[in-house]
This record gives structure tokens, sequence and C-alpha cells, in this order.
């Protein structure tokens, strides 16, 4: 990750183009429009740094290292996907707590996975025992 960070400043002018979802004081978060745009002019045989000054960036502000970091990023991830993989994924897979309320059945299946999970624990907890207590036996002898 680049140690370029940005001022309060640049901030607010970052956050003031079309093409930015969102900009801390370390990351910038792009617009999947900007993605599209980037990657349709980049395939139009345009170098990055002249996307960003056309999308109306300061590449000077963004810096060389992100640029390059970012272009990195897009290439391989159109290379691979094609367009579905410009999509921000991290709303879809955040981590956070189910909103849906599940149905009985789903519970069900839900908490039978748990116990599941927890007799396996549980066995391999009983086998790491049984395997102490052989070695303090061999050991013993």
């Amino acid at each position: 990750m680049s140690k370029l960070t940005f001022t309060l400043e640049q901030i607010q002018i970052l956050r003031a183009t079309q093409y930015i979802k969102n900009v801390s004081e370390k990351s910038i978060i792009y617009s999947y429009e900007f993605k599209r745009y980037f990657v349709s002019k980049s395939l139009n045989s345009k170098t990055a740094k002249q996307i960003f000054i056309a999308a109306g960036f300061d590449p000077e502000m963004i810096g060389e290292s992100k640029i390059k970091a970012f272009t990195t990023k897009m290439r391989k991830r159109y290379r691979d996907n094609r367009i579905l993989s410009l999509e921000d994924t991290r709303k879809n897979f955040s981590g956070s707590p189910r909103k849906i309320e599940l149905t009985p059945e789903q519970q069900i299946e839900k908490l039978q996975s748990k116990i599941s999970l927890l007799e396996q624990k549980n066995d391999i907890g009983k086998l790491m025992k049984i395997i102490k207590m052989q070695k303090r036996i061999m050991l013993a002898n």
C-alpha cells in the first residue's frame, strides 16, 4: 500500500468528483462507472495517467503508486471475469449479520450444522486427551 496520505482538503476535492465512491486518508474507492470507463479507455490504448486526467483527476494528488495499483487490479479483474468483476462486492460479502428472518426450516438446518461442528470439536478434544495420556504412559515407561 502506498505511504501517500491525503489531506482534508484533498479528501474534499476527491469526494466532489463524480467517480469517487468513498475516500479516506489512505484509500480511494472508485465508483463502478469509473471502473467501466477506465477499462473501456484502457482497451483503446490510453495510458492510465491519460485516463485519470480525462476523468478530472489530478494524478499528482492521487499518486503514481495508487494509479499503478488501480491499473494492475482493474486489468487483472477484467482479464479474469470481464465487466462482472468490476463491481464492488464488499457490500454483498461484508460479514455483517443477516437482516432477513430465517424460516423455521432454515433455522433448524443452521442449528444442526452448529451441533455437528460442536460434536466434531468435542471429538477432537477427546482424541487430544487420549493422545496426551498415551504420551504420559510412554514417557513413564
